[in-house]
């Protein structure tokens, strides 16, 4: 059993069965520094800082070292049955926002005060009730109540051990200056272009000022949980890339020299590799919104990734994420960007087809569990519902991610499908992300949405990547659109089979499963009909498109087996 006069912030059991200690002022100062790396990048360095520095600070209490001690020597004990997140709060509000008057202080507090009181969990600034989930915290209210009868001595040891009130006043008047300083050059430069009135204007700035406290919010709970699982497992994870233009230089050149090798014998190859070469220059302009508006068939993907080597390249981005918004989709993406990227160990994907243990312990993660939840990898590959979180979850393991975002390059596939409820809020966050965050980001769509006419809309520069032009695009039309008549689902079926005596194969999109199910049982008795739908697993999925193919390549003519003239759907 451990026996000691400190404070500890956990407890790893050795073999031997002795243990190793770290104190909650080793916890509090490592979780600030990591805080403090992850928002250098955005300016606001200090705040994450001293976010971090007092997240943990209602540790120093008797009543939690008998908790940590107790969970150590395995008794019978609730996690987080001891609060310990109100006391940072608290000192802020009490020690540092009550002795000052300046305009920002209320905002530069509740920031950073949120940051520290919600690193377990969100809360209410200003509940349905309208109490204050801040003034809660700082009177010890319900499950505060504890915490807040051991403050006097919290505040004492937090003083003696981890920094002192000069020390803590300075960090504050520095966190001050960077939120100051990011409203007038960044947030306030968004304001001015958006052309919105008075009431969607301060509507606006509201949601930035959330977007800031999430900031800030993700960098405390991935330092706090970073270190944690580093001591418990006594290893150091991977962080940030050490040499990232030699990264982006050397796939850059991987993928070049592929891509040079690609025929150039036909007209749509030409057109696809004009495209592709307009991409790469495009990578050359600074930082901010863009366009990528090609024919399907010209290698958006392939072309994407380019530019966002390039790109990475030119400005020394911090990552590159690719979201799709289709598993379907994804796996397409996935396979043309593995095949470009010679080192594979760089590329993370993070979807529902990669499972977490429904049981982990979040201090004890192995390396992979941690890029999943961090993010911290030169090139992601994900899905828009993953993307979704990390912008907008109120889940910890989803704000967590939200830092790593910061100065990227993201691809965002088939823009198009980002839902209209969320659209106010999308675009919203695309200008903080750019705009306040340095992020590089690329609407790729056949179909490009009208962000710039929607209630709040997008009112930055998005610049064309591949300005439209008739003689690039001519190769590529390949199909001609013919309506056939308005009917019912019952006389679809006739319908088809008149389509299908002029052809040998025949693809029919479905709304429902319902409608495909019956189409299905209706035409399988005299076509060879094959059925896939996005409910299916990705294997099951392969195996069907598998099929598809060996059936179109045995009916077509073209093909090396001509000996069915059943025809396929």
């Amino acid at each position: 059993m451990w026996h000691d006069d400190g404070y500890p912030a956990h407890i790893r059991r050795r073999p031997d069965g002795t243990y190793d200690v770290q104190t909650v002022e080793q916890h509090c100062r490592s979780t600030a520094i990591y805080a403090e790396e992850y928002l250098k990048i955005v300016g606001l360095g200090k705040c994450a800082y001293l976010a971090g520095l007092l997240h943990d600070c209602g540790k120093f209490s008797p009543q939690f070292r008998s908790y940590i001690i107790a969970a150590s020597n395995n008794e019978n004990v609730r996690r987080g049955a001891v609060t310990h997140s109100s006391s940072g709060v608290r000192l802020l509000f009490e020690d540092l926002l009550a002795k000052r008057k300046r305009s920002l202080d209320n905002l530069v507090s509740e920031i950073i005060g949120y940051a520290i009181g919600a690193h377990h969990g969100q809360f209410d600034c200003i509940d349905e009730d309208g109490d204050s989930g801040f003034d809660n915290r700082i009177r010890g209210v319900g499950n505060f109540c504890d915490e807040s009868s051991h403050y006097g001595e919290i505040r004492r040891n937090f003083f003696e051990k981890c920094v002192s009130a000069d020390q803590l006043v300075a960090c504050y008047d520095a966190s001050y200056c960077e939120i100051e300083r990011l409203l007038k050059e960044k947030i306030d430069r968004i304001l001015e272009k958006d052309g919105l009135d008075i009431l969607k204007k301060q509507s606006t700035l509201c949601f930035y000022f959330g977007a800031l406290a999430r900031l800030v919010q993700s960098a405390v709970i991935d330092g706090d949980r970073t270190d944690t699982a580093e001591f418990m497992n006594n290893v150091s994870y991977p962080h940030d890339l050490e040499d990232k233009e030699k990264v982006w230089s050397d796939q850059l050149f991987y993928a070049e020299k592929k891509i040079r090798e690609f025929p150039n014998n036909s007209a749509i190859n030409r057109s696809r590799q004009l495209i592709s070469d307009t991409c790469r220059k495009a990578a050359e302009n600074t930082p901010g919104l863009f366009e990528l508006n090609i024919p399907t068939g010209a290698g958006k993907t392939l072309c994407s990734l380019r530019f966002a080597l390039a790109h990475a390249k030119k400005w020394n981005k911090s990552k590159i994420i690719f979201v799709s918004p289709l598993l379907s989709i994804l796996e397409q993406n996935a396979k043309v960007i593995r095949d470009y990227i010679e080192n594979q160990s760089l590329i993370l994907e993070h979807h529902s087809n990669v499972v977490q243990p429904e049981e982990y312990d979040r201090d004890r993660l192995n390396t992979s569990e941690l890029l999943i939840e961090t993010w911290n990898s030169p090139i992601i590959i994900t899905t828009l519902v993953q993307f979704l979180n990390t912008m907008f979850s109120g889940k910890t393991s989803c704000i967590r991610r939200f830092h790593a975002l910061c100065d990227a390059v993201i691809i965002i596939d088939e823009v198009q499908s980002v839902p209209n409820n969320l659209l106010t809020m999308f675009n919203h966050m695309i200008q903080f992300l750019s705009g306040v965050c340095g992020a590089t980001i690329v609407f790729c769509s056949a179909t490009q949405p009208a962000f710039q006419e929607a209630n709040y809309p997008i009112t930055m520069n998005i610049r064309q990547m591949v300005p439209y032009d008739p003689h690039v695009w001519k190769p590529f039309v390949r199909t001609k659109i013919e309506s056939l008549p308005p009917c019912r689902l019952e006389d679809l079926p006739n319908q088809i089979e008149n389509v299908i005596a002029k052809t040998k194969s025949l693809l029919i999109v479905c709304n429902k499963k319902s409608e495909s199910e019956q189409l299905f049982r209706t035409l399988s008795s005299k076509y060879q009909c094959y059925h896939i739908s996005a409910a299916m697993c990705m294997e099951h999925r392969r195996g069907v498109l598998e099929e598809v193919k060996t059936a179109i390549m045995i009916c077509s003519p073209y093909g090396r087996h001509w000996k069915y003239p059943k025809s396929t759907i």
